[in-house]
């Protein structure tokens, strides 16, 4: 509808938009034949779809391995081995290495540990929560404070060597 200086003001200026308004919300596409709230709801569908394959999602992301988690409680990612909590014993963990040297660990779709792998230069990596965890069970700590005794025995690996920097 071409403008022929026929508007008898702002009122009659937005009665004509919404006349045009509705007829386009009515008339069906030209190109498709389908009318525009069909339209609508597909190009919505379009954007709910998943957003392409994880594995490959993931691989641009970083370097993604599965591990096992053994009795230790320490997953092997970038050359060491990293705590994860006791309750993942047994189970599989998904650890994904970030370019700017963060693991995540996670088991069954969640998060269960992350460590920073520019920190720790050691073979192993506890945290000290993961620790206390795997000593609460011991029934040598049974009349000792557990967190006390945990950090004790981290201290004592530390000077060995063998564990180190990130709890």
């Amino acid at each position: 509808m071409a403008y022929e200086g026929d508007f008898d003001g702002e009122e009659d200026l937005i009665g004509t938009i919404d006349r045009i308004e509705r007829r386009r919300d009515a008339e069906p596409n030209g190109t498709t034949g389908l009318p525009p709230m069909v339209l609508l709801v597909r190009d919505e569908k379009e954007a709910l779809r998943p957003v392409g394959n994880l594995r490959h999602l993931e691989g641009m992301v970083g370097d993604v391995s599965h591990r096992t988690v053994p009795g230790t409680m320490l997953v092997r990612a970038a050359g060491r081995e990293w705590s994860v909590p006791r309750r993942c014993i047994g189970r599989r963990a998904k650890l994904l290495l970030m370019p700017g040297g963060q693991l995540v660990a996670g088991v069954a779709g969640r998060v269960v540990a992350t460590h920073d792998t520019t920190v720790a230069d050691r073979p192993s990596s506890y945290q000290e929560g993961h620790y206390v965890e795997a000593i609460a069970g011991k029934g040598r700590y049974e009349d000792q404070d557990i967190e006390e005794a945990a950090r004790a025995n981290l201290a004592l690996l530390d000077r060995l060597g063998t564990v180190g920097g990130d709890r």
